[in-house]
């Protein structure tokens, strides 16, 4: 019950995801599937908090392409190929870069499943589904795979002009393999004495430091307050310095957010 009481109000505080389910209902072990699935969904929806992470991070691993969704640009299969060999995977045959016709889309996303699936991450959608330039049923057919159906099309929960959950919770895997050997950055300092964290963005990268949100919890996982550790942000040319002064003896967790 604490834990759901943390994660929800951390949700609402930093993620601006609506407390719509209580802790003791998430908690419980009668939880009904529709309320948990609604909750979890304003994560996932169009433009929503995962949605924006998610995205993000398939910039940093392709640091040479245009990535401005998970709808139109993936369905000549162009960047899915590109995220596939970025995380390690290999492409059978030449890729089509010049796309004209709707069989060479559907050739690259086969040939990138086909690479992802070598590396264990298996689908939600299929290469027609992907490559289909209609969207009105898109959502509808990828959000059905994921479970959530019923909540498709809702205003407030998903965008129902194209199928994103799909291809996103495809990409999401890909990019989990590039840091599933990546340990955690660590840095020591004595209690009340500053110490500086580095961040580097992707090049070509516009991230307004006012629109990172950062989040340090102290060793008995306390949420400070800015104020509470000094928190102080500079721009640097290769990305930002966070700056802050522990006030408790112990481990320290820092992280970001940052709003694209």
């Amino acid at each position: 019950l604490e834990n759901c009481e943390r994660a929800i109000a951390l949700a609402d505080r930093f993620l601006n995801i609506p407390p719509i389910i209580s802790p003791s209902d998430l908690s419980s072990a009668e939880l009904d599937e529709p309320s948990c699935i609604t909750y979890l969904s304003y994560f996932v929806k169009c433009n929503g908090p995962g949605y924006r992470a998610t995205l993000e991070r398939v910039r940093q691993m392709l640091p040479n392409i245009e990535v401005h969704d998970f709808e139109d640009c993936w369905k000549d299969g162009v960047i899915l190929c590109a995220l596939v060999e970025a995380v390690g995977g290999s492409i059978d045959g030449p890729m089509n870069m010049a796309v004209a016709t709707n069989a060479q889309r559907i050739t690259n996303i086969r040939r990138a499943l086909n690479g992802a699936s070598k590396l264990g991450v298996n689908s939600l959608v299929g290469a027609e589904d992907i490559a289909d330039p209609r969207s009105d049923h898109l959502a509808l057919n990828g959000a059905s795979k994921l479970g959530v159906n019923s909540l498709v099309g809702a205003e407030d929960i998903a965008d129902p002009r194209s199928d994103h959950l799909g291809i996103m919770a495809l990409t999401s895997a890909l990019c989990s393999l590039s840091s599933s050997s990546k340990k955690p950055i660590k840095s020591e300092c004595l209690q009340n004495q500053q110490v500086n964290l580095d961040l580097a963005f992707s090049k070509g990268s516009e991230v307004d430091i006012n629109e990172l949100n950062v989040v340090v919890s102290g060793p008995t996982g306390i949420i400070y307050s800015e104020s509470d550790i000094q928190l102080q942000k500079s721009r640097t040319i290769n990305g930002a310095v966070l700056s802050i002064i522990p006030i408790e003896i112990g481990l320290h967790k820092v992280a970001q957010l940052i709003e694209v």
